[in-house]
């Protein structure tokens, strides 16, 4: 009996560690709250530096749902269907990002996309990873196109950019909000498409864009000819086959730095440093060009347990420091509200005695 154990324990393994291997890209994780699965992809370089990075939410179709369930087992398995298509498939198939790419999964006793569910994943995100908030995206397919109308006309303020794919989940009445935001948008339907109607991206497009008259639209709209439901294998192309510059370049050249007129603070976390030592001061400040600086926050991200010391001042005072990579940010508030958040990193190194 305890052989059996102990093999089932073994095949159980190696079945974990030839799906990570074939997956490295992107690892799966869950949020603590819901525990919503979720593809979490790097850029190559995201280890070598204390950088923020962009990042791309990236919301599937209705056949890419999850199983509804906090097993994290059985989570696991189910979250393999997100890179089956847009943005994950070509991380699966090697293609190389310079953003981070959060794939969620959506669990099937949805029949759409609640923007507290995406939310919830997005928020989760931000408290471990380097996340440039200035510059996160929204895009989605199908259903999960409708579920990135949905969650952006929820949350205007929030998004950089937001790219619709063939969704058709929008409220008209909501168009003046994205517009009054700034939001970009590029919506992406074919005119043959039978799952959903066309004129679902059109008459969004055109109400966004009739908030705010002006001689350059703020919203896009690209219409395929003789292109049924899947137009995402066109407006996800990462060449310039189809669109130049293609969606990820489009999205990358805009940053969210106003929020409902307030313009967002700059936090600075202070340069990186390596030493041999237990303790170290971390000297960070915060601007703000409309007002001024009403608090300041340091935290942990990684790294053994450390003791902070002054964490809501611009100086933060770190002990109990041990060998090895320590990250820790500095989120700034200003009086309006707004946030802006920065990382360093400190490496502790053993300390070189004369021989």
């Amino acid at each position: 009996m305890k052989r059996r154990v102990l093999l089932f324990f073994w095949v159980l393994f190696l079945t974990v560690v030839t799906t990570t291997a074939v997956r490295s890209q992107q690892l799966f994780k869950t949020t603590s709250t819901s525990v919503i699965a979720y593809l979490e992809y790097l850029p190559e370089d995201y280890q070598l530096n204390s950088d923020k990075y962009p990042v791309v939410i990236f919301l599937h179709g209705i056949g890419e749902r999850g199983t509804n369930t906090t097993d994290i087992h059985l989570l696991s398995q189910s979250v393999l269907k997100v890179d089956n298509i847009g943005p994950p498939l070509l991380v699966k198939d090697g293609h190389k990002f310079p953003f981070i790419l959060i794939s969620p999964q959506l669990k099937d006793n949805y029949t759409n996309w609640p923007s507290t569910y995406v939310m919830e994943v997005i928020d989760y995100v931000k408290t471990y990873l380097r996340i440039d908030e200035k510059r996160i995206y929204l895009t989605g397919l199908s259903l999960g196109g409708g579920g990135a109308w949905w969650t952006a006309q929820d949350y205007p303020e929030l998004f950089a950019a937001l790219a619709p794919v063939c969704g058709g989940r929008n409220d008209l009445t909501h168009a003046c909000a994205i517009a009054g935001e700034n939001l970009p948008v590029w919506a992406f339907h074919g005119d043959k498409d039978t799952v959903v109607p066309l004129s679902r991206s059109v008459t969004m497009v055109n109400a966004i864009n009739g908030c705010q008259p002006s001689p350059v639209p703020q919203a896009l709209m690209t219409i395929y000819p003789g292109v049924g439901h899947d137009s995402w294998t066109n407006a996800y192309q990462v060449d310039h086959s189809v669109h130049n510059p293609n969606v990820y370049e489009w999205m990358l050249s805009f940053s969210n730095t106003i929020n409902k007129g307030n313009r967002l603070p700059v936090a600075q976390a202070g340069a990186d440093k390596t030493f041999s030592g237990t303790s170290t001061d971390i000297t960070g400040s915060g601007t703000d060009a409309d007002g001024i600086i009403a608090s300041y926050i340091w935290k942990q991200l990684s790294g053994a347990p450390a003791t902070l010391t002054n964490k809501t001042t611009p100086k933060l005072y770190a002990s109990s420091l041990k060998t090895g990579k320590y990250v820790f940010s500095l989120r700034v508030t200003d009086n309006a509200g707004g946030s802006d958040t920065d990382y360093v990193t400190i490496t502790i190194v053993e300390n070189q005695l004369p021989v």
